[in-house]
C-alpha cells in the first residue's frame, strides 16, 4: 500500500509539472506604485520605447491629464481627467475598455489631481468637483466597479466633505480603509485648511476625520507604515496618526523648510519627503510610530523648488526640482546618498521637473530613474546612475506631447503616462 501511494504521489508530480504555470502579473495601484511611495521597481523598464501606443481622453482650456494613471493586476490602467471623467484602457494595446462620464462636470477650467487607487476589482476616485445625477455635490470620493466603470458608492457630505475644500491628495488603500487629505483656497488661492479621512472602502464612511492642519495637504500622498499613517502638509507639519483610531501619535515641525507638497516615502524605518523651497528632508520612525530626527539637506539653491516626491532605494534618493518659470523653464533631476549629501545632478532637462522619479533597479549595477517635464514640447526621460553618478541618458517625445504633470506608472513591462492635452501614452521595448 505504501509503494502504491508512492507511485501515485510521483505521478500526480509528474503531471503537476507538466502543467503551465502561471506568470505573476504585477501592478501599480496607487501613487509611486505602493504605501511606501518610494517608485522603484525590480522589473526592467524599456529604453527603446519601441512598441508604444497613443489614446485620448477629453481636455479642458488648461488641463487634462494631471493625476497619475494605476495599473491593476488584469493590465488595465486607470485615469482620472481635468472635470472627473474616469477611463480605463488596455494596458498592452490603448484601447479604451469603459468610460465614466456621470461623475464628471461641465466646466472647462476644472484641475483634478487626487490620484485614485485601485484594490480588489474597485477604483476609488477622489474628485474636487463631483457630479453624480446632473447634480454638483462638491468634493465626493467614490468607488467604481473597476470592470464596468459604474458607481458603487459615493459620499458627498457636506458635513465631512465641504464643498469649499478640494480633495487634492492621492488616495491610499490598507485593509479596507482608504486615506487621503484635502486643502482649501483662499481668493489668492493660498491654502487655508484643510482635513485627513479614513474612509471605509466597503461603503464609503468616514470612519475618522483629523482637522488640525491649518493649511491643508495638496498633492501630498499619506504613506502607510505598519499601524500608522504620516502624512505631510501645506504648513510644512508632518503627522503620524494611529490608522485604526485617528489618534494623533507624533508630528514633527519642518515648517522652517517650506510647505510639503510631496508624499512622504517610508523605507528601513525613515521617512523622506521634499519641502517646496527646495529641501530634502528625513526623519526617523519608531515601530510605535514616534517621529523624530529631523534632518534637511542644504538647499537645493536659488529659485529651485521641489514638489516631487523622491524615489529611494537602498543606498540612493532621487527627486526632481524646478525652476517655477514656465517662459524659461529648467529642471533637473538630483542623485543624494541616504545622509542627503549631494551626490550629482543632471543638466536640465528643457522643462520642469514636477513629477515623482520612478526607478528601475534591474539594471546590472545601475539604477535608471524615469521622470517626465513639466513644458510645451515635454519629454519622457531615462537617466543612469551608477554609484551616485550619472552616466549615460536618452529620452522618447511621442506626438503631441506637451506639459507633463504627472510621472510614468509601470507594470508588465509597460510605462504609462499622460499629458495636459489629455493624450495618454503606453510604451514597451520587450
Amino acid at each position: 500500500m505504501k509503494n502504491k501511494n508512492l507511485f501515485m504521489l510521483l505521478i500526480s508530480m509528474v503531471i503537476i509539472g507538466l502543467l503551465p504555470v502561471a506568470v505573476s502579473a504585477s501592478s501599480w495601484t496607487s501613487f509611486q506604485g505602493n504605501n511606501d511611495n518610494n517608485g522603484v521597481t525590480s522589473e526592467n523598464i524599456t529604453t527603446t520605447f519601441a512598441t508604444n501606443w497613443t489614446s485620448t481622453t477629453a481636455a479642458g482650456d488648461y488641463a487634462g491629464l494631471d493625476a497619475g494613471v494605476v495599473i491593476d493586476d488584469n493590465n488595465v490602467a486607470y485615469c482620472v481627467n481635468y472635470n472627473g471623467t474616469v477611463y480605463a484602457f488596455n494596458l498592452t494595446t490603448g484601447a479604451q475598455n469603459w468610460v465614466n462620464t456621470n461623475i464628471a462636470n461641465d466646466n472647462p477650467y476644472s484641475y483634478e489631481i487626487s490620484v485614485p487607487v485601485y484594490n480588489n476589482d474597485r477604483l476609488y476616485v477622489g474628485l474636487s468637483n463631483g457630479n453624480y445625477g446632473n447634480t454638483n455635490i462638491g468634493s465626493t470620493i467614490y468607488a467604481l466597479n473597476a470592470t464596468t466603470g459604474n458607481v458603487v458608492w459615493y459620499n458627498s457630505s457636506d458635513t465631512y466633505f465641504p464643498s469649499n475644500y478640494q480633495i487634492d491628495s492621492p488616495i491610499k488603500y490598507d485593509s479596507g480603509k482608504l486615506y487621503f487629505g484635502s486643502v482649501g483656497f483662499d481668493e489668492n488661492y493660498s491654502t487655508i485648511g484643510g482635513y485627513f479621512y479614513c474612509v471605509d472602502a466597503s461603503n464609503g464612511n468616514v470612519i475618522w476625520r483629523n482637522d488640525s492642519s491649518t493649511r491643508g495637504y495638496y498633492g501630498a500622498s499619506p504613506a502607510i507604515i505598519g499601524d500608522y499613517v504620516v502624512v505631510g502638509d501645506d504648513a510644512g507639519k508632518v503627522r503620524s496618526f494611529n490608522k485604526a483610531t485617528g489618534s494623533l501619535v507624533s508630528s514633527l515641525d519642518a515648517s522652517s523648510y517650506g510647505s510639503i507638497r510631496s508624499g512622504i516615502v517610508y523605507k528601513n524605518g525613515y521617512i523622506y519627503f521634499t519641502a517646496k523651497p527646495g529641501y530634502l528632508l528625513k526623519a526617523s520612525i519608531s515601530p510605535s510610530g514616534i517621529l523624530s530626527n529631523l534632518q534637511a539637506s542644504n538647499s537645493f539653491g536659488s529659485d529651485v523648488y521641489s514638489t516631487s516626491t523622491p524615489a529611494v532605494t537602498n543606498n540612493y534618493i532621487y527627486v526632481g526640482t524646478d525652476n517655477g518659470n514656465y517662459s524659461n523653464p529648467t529642471g533637473t533631476v538630483k542623485c543624494f546618498d541616504t545622509n542627503l549629501n549631494l551626490e550629482d545632478e543632471s543638466s536640465n532637462l528643457g522643462g520642469l521637473v514636477k513629477a515623482s522619479p520612478v526607478i528601475t533597479t534591474n539594471t546590472s549595477g545601475q539604477e535608471r530613474v524615469y521622470v517626465t517635464t513639466n513644458n510645451a514640447s515635454a519629454k519622457c526621460y531615462y537617466l543612469n546612475f551608477i554609484d551616485g553618478s550619472l552616466g549615460s541618458s536618452g529620452s522618447w517625445q511621442p506626438s503631441n506631447s506637451t506639459y507633463t504633470l504627472q510621472g510614468i506608472a509601470f507594470a508588465n513591462g509597460y510605462l504609462v503616462y499622460g499629458n495636459d492635452a489629455g493624450y495618454l501614452y503606453g510604451a514597451t521595448g520587450f
